[in-house]
C-alpha cells in the first residue's frame, strides 16, 4: 500500500511558526508536527510513502531521509510552489505500476483511522474530507479514471483526520498529546510519582510543587518553592527556578528560568515564550543557556528547534 502526502509552501494561520519552515515540520513536542502521522501509516500497512514538497524540501528530507526508521520507504519529490496540484499528483504517482488505490493528504496532520481499513472501506472510489488545503482521500489507482475532486464524497464522522492550519489548533494538539490523548504519541519516560513521568533523578524534582500531568526531560531540574500545574512538558536540560510557575506549558530543552515568572499557556524556546494567539514575551537573554546567535530571531528559533539532525527520533512518538 502507497501513501501520497502533499506538504503546502504556507499556512498562514501558524505564523510565526512556518515563517522559515515547513508547516510539516512545525514541533510539537520535540519532534515534526507530521511524524506521528508517518509512524501511524507504516504501523497500519503503508509501505511506501511520497512527500511532495513546496518548500523547505532539504530540511525535511535531510530528517526523515528515507524513512527506514519510521518502517516504511519514503521518497521526496519537489515542485513549484503554487503549480497545479494535478500536475503534483501526476508526479507522485509516476511510476506506479500496479493496481492499488493511494491514500492522500494535503495538509499536515494526525488520523486515528487504519490505512488498510480506508482502502477497503471504500475500494478505490475518490473520497475526501475537508476543504481544499486540509483534504484526506483515497485515489483510484492511476489508469482507472482522472480524479475528479468534485465527484467525491465526505468520509464518515469516525474517520478522524485533523489538519493542523492554525495556533489554536496546534495549541490544541499540543495539549492533548501532553495528556496522552493523540494516537501516535506516547509518554516518552517511566511514571515516578502520581502524574509525573521522567527518567531524571527524584531530587531533581520532588521538593516542587507539581500536579500533573507533567513530563520532565533527562537532567532537568525543577526547584524547591516552583509550582507545576499540568499539562506540561519541560524539556532535557532545563532548570526552573523556586520562584517560577507554570500552567499548561512547554518548556523546550536546555531552557533556564530562574527569575520570578507565571506562564499560562506559554511554549516556551530559548528566551521567547509563545502564546496560542502568536503574542511572544521576551524572558531575556540571561535567562538561557544558548550562546548568542548571528541571525537571532523567533522564526530562526523554531525553525532550529524543528530541523533536528537527520537521523534523529525524538522518544514522544511511536
Amino acid at each position: 500500500m502507497r501513501a501520497l502526502l502533499r506538504l503546502p509552501q504556507s499556512a498562514p494561520g501558524l505564523r510565526p511558526l512556518t515563517l522559515t519552515a515547513s508547516p510539516a515540520m512545525v514541533p510539537v513536542l520535540g519532534a515534526p508536527l507530521i511524524e506521528p502521522l508517518l509512524v501511524r501509516l507504516a504501523q497500519t500497512g503503508v509501505s511506501r510513502i511520497t512527500l511532495l514538497h513546496e518548500c523547505f524540501s532539504n530540511e525535511v528530507s535531510d530528517y526523515f531521509r528515507d524513512g527506514r526508521r519510521l518502517g516504511a520507504l519514503i521518497s521526496h519529490i519537489s515542485s513549484q510552489p503554487g503549480s497545479p496540484v494535478e500536475d503534483q499528483l501526476a508526479a507522485g504517482l509516476d511510476g506506479c505500476d500496479d493496481n492499488e488505490p493511494t491514500l492522500y493528504f494535503e495538509a499536515p496532520g494526525w488520523t486515528d483511522a487504519d490505512a488498510g481499513a480506508l482502502i477497503r472501506e471504500f475500494d478505490g472510489a475518490v473520497r475526501f474530507a475537508g476543504s481544499a488545503g486540509s483534504r484526506l482521500a483515497v485515489l483510484p489507482p492511476p489508469e482507472t479514471r482522472p480524479i475528479r475532486w468534485e465527484e467525491a464524497a465526505r468520509l464518515p464522522a469516525s474517520v478522524d483526520w485533523r489538519p493542523v492550519l492554525n495556533l489554536d489548533q496546534w495549541w490544541a494538539l499540543s495539549m492533548a498529546a501532553l495528556r496522552g490523548e493523540v494516537a501516535g504519541v506516547a509518554p516518552p519516560t517511566p511514571e515516578q510519582a502520581p502524574g509525573v513521568r521522567t527518567s531524571s533523578p527524584r531530587a531533581n524534582w520532588s521538593d516542587a510543587s507539581i500536579h500533573g500531568p507533567v513530563w520532565i526531560g533527562a537532567d532537568s531540574r525543577i526547584e524547591p518553592g516552583a509550582v507545576v500545574e499540568g499539562p506540561v512538558w519541560i524539556g532535557a536540560g532545563c532548570l526552573i527556578g523556586s520562584k517560577v510557575r507554570l500552567t499548561r506549558c512547554v518548556v523546550e530543552d536546555h531552557t533556564r528560568l530562574t527569575e520570578r515568572f507565571e506562564l499560562t499557556e506559554r511554549y516556551v524556546v530559548r528566551n521567547r515564550a509563545f502564546g496560542p494567539d502568536g503574542s511572544t514575551i521576551i524572558l531575556g537573554d540571561a535567562l538561557v543557556d544558548h550562546p548568542p546567535l548571528e541571525h537571532d530571531s523567533a522564526g530562526g528559533d523554531l525553525l532550529r528547534l524543528a530541523t533536528r539532525l537527520a537521523g534523529l527520533r525524538s522518544p514522544v512518538f511511536r
